[in-house]
């Protein structure tokens, strides 16, 4: 066989047709490092953002801000920071390094997830006067006005 036809120089060796399978993957400290690194940027953004809506509006207009925001933001520490991660990853790890169909799960807890968060926020349209007294005082509402 020519050198032409194998694709090898003379003194060269062979290497796999995907040389990219045996590059190093980054460590463990460095994705933990940029990990912190967004969380500090989010905690930066999320403090000028305070401080941008208690500058700029009233104090009625800011507590209705808060108080929308309350409610995601329950939701985001319950299902991205909470029980599901402590879940979900562990399951997800195992089922990985087993090849037992890792993507299936994944795209089970996503679709289940889009669907109760599409649930919950049509209930939260229809029924939030009714919800309402439970995300805020409303006494103290009915004193500022």
């Amino acid at each position: 066989m020519s050198d032409k036809v194998s694709g090898l120089s003379r003194g060269s060796e062979a290497r796999p047709l995907n040389s990219n399978l045996h590059k190093p993957k980054a460590s463990v400290s460095k994705l933990a490092g940029l990990m912190s690194l967004g969380t500090l940027v989010s905690r930066v953004l999320g403090f000028i953002r305070d401080r941008l809506v208690v500058q700029f509006f009233d104090v009625q207009v800011a507590d209705a801000f808060y108080a929308a925001y309350r409610l995601p933001n329950f939701f985001r520490v319950l299902l991205g920071e909470g029980a599901l991660s402590v879940s979900f990853l562990p399951a997800y790890v195992e089922l990985k390094e087993k090849n037992l169909g890792e993507k299936q799960l994944a795209g089970t807890v996503w679709t289940f997830l889009s669907l109760l968060s599409a649930t919950i926020s049509a209930l939260g349209v229809f029924y939030m006067v009714d919800f309402l007294p439970y995300i805020i005082d409303v006494e103290q509402i009915s004193t500022v006005q």
